[in-house]
Order: structure tokens, then sequence, then C-alpha cells
């Protein structure tokens, strides 16, 4: 890193700036209560320097064939691990179903919570999370453990991602789910930084039509729905494990 800065001068900073910055795929995006075209002619006054250029085409990535792990040793008390799935791209109406997965998964009173950290004592957190872009997505898990119960927590977890695939979820944890989820959306559009955030997220990887669509796509959803992508994309066998291993410590 230290070398890299070095390298660095005022000349390839500016000559950078003119080629990725100035004229690049950019987006100007304004939220406010004023009135549109003003605001616009504003953007269109303050960014004259700014040329569109094309967009560079995304190659849809290739997931692993079998697992893959990676291990890094921390000093400290805790183990971090994290698995992570594939999952369903931006367009793909499945989306919806794995955000209503992880909701029924995480929170205090969500599955993962509610068995490995309740009944057996596995973790001090855990969670689960989507992450949808233009052509791929993933589903993902994190979990904090003591080093001790590593293994006991790793089986817990894939446990819980096998019973997602092998039952549907039941009707009030999918009444819950979706009422958080509408619930939490219309809490954001009181934010104009989370509005301005949700704007440009749905105008870059999505349509802006989903704007206004979240709240009937997420009541859409359904427990068989919900399984079908469970099944499709837990498959233990192809999981992404990253581990930061905790030595050295005591709690």
């Amino acid at each position: 890193m230290r070398k890299t800065l070095k390298r660095i001068d005022a000349d390839s900073v500016r000559r950078w700036h003119v080629q990725q910055a100035l004229t690049a795929a950019s987006v100007i995006a304004i939220v406010g209560d004023e009135n549109a075209d003003e605001l616009a002619l504003i953007a269109a006054r303050t960014f004259t320097e700014m040329r569109y250029a094309a967009p560079r085409p995304v190659l849809v990535p290739e997931w692993p064939t079998r697992l893959s792990t990676r291990v890094e040793s921390r000093d400290r008390a805790q183990t971090a691990l994290a698995l992570l799935f594939p999952g369903p791209a931006r367009g793909d109406e499945a989306r919806f179903s794995a955000t209503m997965i992880a909701a029924v998964a995480s929170g205090l009173g969500g599955r993962f919570f509610d068995e490995l950290r309740d009944k057996r004592s596995l973790c001090y957190t855990v969670n689960a999370f989507t992450s949808d872009r233009r052509v791929a997505g993933t589903f993902g898990s994190y979990i904090a453990t003591s080093p001790d119960q590593e293994g006991a927590a790793r089986e817990g977890l894939l446990a819980e991602f096998r019973r997602l695939r092998d039952e549907p979820v039941t009707a009030e944890e999918l009444e819950r789910a979706q009422r958080y989820a509408v619930g939490v959306h219309a809490i954001r559009q009181q934010s104009g930084g989370a509005m301005l955030s949700d704007l440009v997220d749905a105008y870059l990887f999505g349509s802006l039509a989903e704007l206004s669509e979240y709240d009937a796509r997420v009541s859409a959803v359904t427990a068989t729905s919900m399984l079908a992508v469970a099944r499709h994309y837990f498959d233990p066998s192809r999981r992404v494990e990253g581990i930061v291993r905790g030595v050295g410590k005591k709690v």
C-alpha cells in the first residue's frame, strides 16, 4: 500500500479523474421538495464538464462448484464465520422470496437466533442477509462464536439452512416477516437520504418501477416460493466460507 501511494502524483490523479469521473456512465440524483425542472437545471449547470459514456458490459460471475474456504487467524476472543450461497439477481422475482427468508431467519425472534443462541448457546450473534445486483445475487449468514465452538456453530447453521430446504416456513413466520419488511420500507421513505439511496440503487441495478411496487411484491411472496428458492440455492456442497478465527484470547 505504501509503495503504491508513493507512486501516485497529482498528474495521475487528474488523468484518472478525467477518464473515470468526468467521462463515465454517471448518474446524478436529487431528492427534495422543490420544482423538478429547477433542480435539473441546477445540476446541468453545475456538472457541465461531465460527459456520458456507455457502461462496460457486466459478465455473469461463475459460482464455485465445490466448497470454498478462506481462513484468517487473529488475536481475539471470538471466531467469526460467514457462509455465502448464490442467490437471485436483481431482475429475478425470486429475490423477494430470498429477502423474506432472511427476515424469517434473522432478528431477535428469528429462527437462527432462537435456535443457535437462545436454545443452544452456540453464538453471541447470528444473522442472515441478501445482496442482489444486476446479473447475480448472494445469500449469506454470519455467526460469531467462541473458538472452541466453531465446529458446532457451523453445523448448527448448516442445519438451519437444511431446515429451510426441507420444510416450508409457517404462515405466522411469513406474515411477521412481510409486516416487518413493509414497515421498515415505509419508515425509510421518511428520510431524504434513504429515498435518494433507494432511487439510485433501483436505477443502477433494477428499475424505477420497484419503488412503487415494493409492498405488493413482498406481499405476493408465499411459503412455497420461499421453499423453492431455498432448495435451488442453499446447496451446502457449493457454499463459500470466510472465517476469522480467534486465537490467543479468552473472554
